[in-house]
């Protein structure tokens, strides 16, 4: 899948973003795994479905209807998955990226 963006600039933009630590050590996590969906079926889709409300919690209201509780979550989902998508096998906060 390609985004039309150089996957290290966009990781960059992404990286003044997000906050240090724990999102970029799960992030690099996730990548090693999806690296071997063949052995263990996790695609970036799958992990997104599994990880994407809890990097990204949906919101909720007391009047929030179903459908737009569903598609804030979609959103969320797709998110994570985009990112794992672009993600370098490996990042660090040295900006040394390995592609």
């Amino acid at each position: 899948m390609t985004y039309g963006c150089n996957k290290k600039k966009l990781v960059m933009i992404i990286h003044d973003f997000i906050p240090q630590g724990t999102v970029v050590f799960m992030l690099n996590h996730l990548k090693q795994v999806a690296l071997h969906q063949a052995e263990n079926k996790m695609t970036t889709a799958n992990l997104a479905v599994c990880f994407g409300p809890i990097f990204v919690p949906p919101q909720h209201s007391a009047d929030q209807e179903k459908e737009t509780e569903a598609s804030s979550m979609r959103l969320h989902i797709e998110t994570i998955k985009y990112l794992l998508d672009i993600w370098p096998q490996e990042f660090n906060t040295n900006n040394n990226i390995v592609i």
